[in-house]
């Protein structure tokens, strides 16, 4: 039986596990190799989110057949607070470890995602829809649905949009729960394949939409940029965290 929860520190581990083994394109081994130091990195990366409810929010879907086994996960990166004061942001990922990624794909991905994020959300308050994974022998099952409805439901509630950046392979759900394409990004894989971003977002139903950067404090700027296609966020120290 599936069934979806609210994550916890506890499960950072198996988070890092499953987000290697659901993100095996060439591209994504060639940023994230499936081998000890980044399985480490992306648990740290995890577990320092976990301990802040008040920005993120992550689902797990459990198979309880199977000893309550992860299946599926997502993490929602949730607005600014109206209120916020601004200042430095806490860093969301700890340095990454040059010696096992391509750290000029890497800079690359961060330069063309980071702009055409602020291109397309300004500095409006928004629901970042930020990881997404399902392992491959439960996908096409609908483990995505209840948790992409948490995030959309709650931006309808608020007024505001819910925004992603996501692969091809990967539109068609988060069209079915809304979002549109608006802009498509350029073809970053090179040789390693294929890897074309697409910028999608959803308008808030059934209320009336917030004007357009109201109290919004800059949120696209304070947005760490995303890297994985909609289904992932780093940071890249080298840039700092407002290279924006």
């Amino acid at each position: 039986m599936l069934q979806t929860h609210p994550c916890t520190l506890s499960d950072a581990p198996a988070l890092a596990t499953l987000y290697l083994e659901c993100f095996n394109s060439p591209t994504e081994r060639h940023l994230w190799p499936d081998v000890p130091r980044m399985h480490e990195w992306w648990t740290a990366a995890f577990a320092g989110k976990l301990a802040r409810p008040k920005e993120f929010h992550t689902l797990k879907v459990i198979d309880t057949d199977k000893g309550g086994a992860i299946v599926g996960f997502l993490e929602w990166k949730l607005p600014v607070p109206v209120d916020s004061a601004g200042g430095e942001e806490e860093d969301e990922y700890p340095p990454y470890p040059e010696e096992v990624g391509g750290l000029e794909l890497w800079n690359k991905l961060l330069v063309e995602m980071g702009g055409n994020t602020v291109r397309v959300m300004g500095e409006r308050r928004f629901y970042f829809l930020n990881i997404l994974g399902t392992k491959p022998g439960y996908r096409r099952r609908g483990i995505a649905s209840e948790m992409i409805r948490w995030g959309v439901d709650r931006a309808d509630e608020e007024g505001v949009e819910a925004f992603v950046i996501s692969a091809p392979m990967a539109r068609p759900v988060y069209t079915k729960h809304g979002f549109e394409l608006v802009l498509e990004g350029e073809d970053l894989g090179g040789d390693l394949g294929e890897f074309v971003p697409g910028y999608m977002l959803r308008k808030p139903r059934g209320v009336k939409a917030k004007k357009e950067g109201a109290g919004c404090g800059g949120y696209a700027k304070w947005l760490v940029v995303p890297v994985v296609l909609g289904l992932g966020a780093v940071l890249v120290q080298r840039f700092g965290r407002r290279f924006l």
